[in-house]
């Protein structure tokens, strides 16, 4: 019974560790973002690494702005991060259309949407991320 079971753990170790091989190593990174002084609640933020911008498959970190402004980055799993490096941000802020509250514009009118002009840049370092606000208008 032990040796199967020892098999059981090592297949299961293997089987489970498999889809980590090729992650990058990610590092919490927690932000706010305000427009015209209050938090942007629902906007969503993506840092996209400013060494891929052209890679359709190149990691995107995304958050979601809280009701207090605040956010924290999902690479692979909720709020575990992004990998070091340098980033373009992009800010989209969605309306809500209708009773049915489906998701609809931008209330920032795009202006932070393309990576290509967005001027917003971030750097992400080993260890824990703290970034400055990002004070949009």
């Amino acid at each position: 019974m032990i040796p199967l079971l020892g098999c059981f753990v090592l297949f299961a170790s293997l089987s489970g560790g498999c889809e980590r091989v090729n992650r990058l190593k990610v590092y919490p990174v927690r932000g706010e973002v305000t427009v015209d002084g209050k938090p942007a609640a629902g906007a969503r933020i993506f840092f996209h690494p400013e060494a891929n911008l052209a890679d359709p498959r190149a990691l995107r970190p995304i958050a979601i702005v809280e009701a207090d402004g605040s956010f924290r980055l999902t690479t692979y799993l909720a709020n575990d991060g992004a990998p070091a490096g340098e980033y373009v941000v992009t800010v989209t802020w969605p309306t809500k259309a209708g009773a049915d509250e489906e998701i609809s514009g931008d209330r920032l009118k795009y202006a932070y949407a393309d990576a290509k002009k967005s001027k917003l840049r971030v750097t992400v370092k080993a260890g824990n991320n703290d970034l400055e606000p990002f004070r949009l208008k």
